[in-house]
């Protein structure tokens, strides 16, 4: 998978756009996290909850939003994306919010991938932040390390006329055909997007030069879009890189990149 740009300590709101509710889970998990200084951090943690797509858990320690973790843990498989059958789930996370719980911190993290951002082997210590939180107010205190991530996803044949960057944004998704009937739907996730085209996770059966009509969830940019490419990554998911047409991209979400 794909994956925010890293940047300063941020406030985050931690449930405002979760996409799928999580499950009670108790089971203890371990994990490795580097900090601003280059110290390792690595503890254990009772997990409360879980989904595919994140989990929160208690530690005796305070972890800074946008820390990256990596988890092992013997998650059932209903919560993994990959590695079903290994004793342990191995995976990278990004911690999302943290809350005092009594004497403990409560810290809720995103799931990333069998890999770790880009830009993380560089600055193992930098905080990972979503778009939406660079927002926020920052929190007091020094500044933590910084770290740039390139833009995204190789152009090799020089046709992109504009760099793509880490940007997660719900779409709804619509397979059309040349008349314009919805032929399928998904909601789904760009995982980057720049202001003449996205890259999305997909199910839906599209091939190079389908043409399909994307829309942001809770947002206001919508566009028709042709399939420039297909490809699976290393995490097995499945991407549609889409290429906008009639003019159209979504200046508010790249503007601050």
């Amino acid at each position: 998978m794909g994956g925010p740009d890293p940047a300063g300590r941020v406030a985050a709101k931690p449930s405002e756009r979760r996409r799928e509710r999580r499950a009670p889970l108790h089971q203890i998990l371990v994990f490795q996290a580097c900090n601003a200084d280059g110290t390792t951090i690595e503890d254990r943690a009772e997990m409360c909850d879980a989904s595919t797509r994140g989990a929160s858990f208690l530690i005796d320690q305070r972890l800074d939003p946008g820390r990256v973790l990596h988890l092992a843990a013997p998650l059932p498989r209903r919560f993994r994306t990959f590695d079903s059958d290994t004793p342990s789930y191995f995976v990278y996370a990004i911690v999302r919010h943290v809350e005092a719980v009594d004497e403990r911190w409560r810290v809720g993290v995103m799931f990333f991938g069998k890999q770790p951002p880009r830009g993380f082997d560089a600055h193992p210590g930098a905080l990972y932040v979503l778009p939406g939180d660079q927002r926020e107010d920052a929190a007091p205190g020094p500044s933590p390390q910084r770290a740039v991530a390139p833009p995204v996803e190789p152009d090799p044949g020089g046709r992109r006329q504009s760099p793509r960057f880490r940007i997660f944004v719900d779409f709804v998704m619509r397979q059309v055909d040349e008349w314009g009937t919805v032929l399928a739907e998904e909601l789904t996730v760009a995982e980057n997007v720049s202001f003449g085209g996205a890259c999305v996770y997909t199910s839906l059966p599209l091939r190079v030069g389908h043409v399909v009509h994307v829309q942001e969830r809770g947002g206001t940019f919508e566009a028709r879009a042709e399939v420039r490419d297909t490809y699976v990554g290393v995490d097995r998911i499945r991407r549609v890189s889409l290429s906008f047409l009639d003019g159209r991209g979504p200046a508010h979400l790249v503007r601050s990149h």
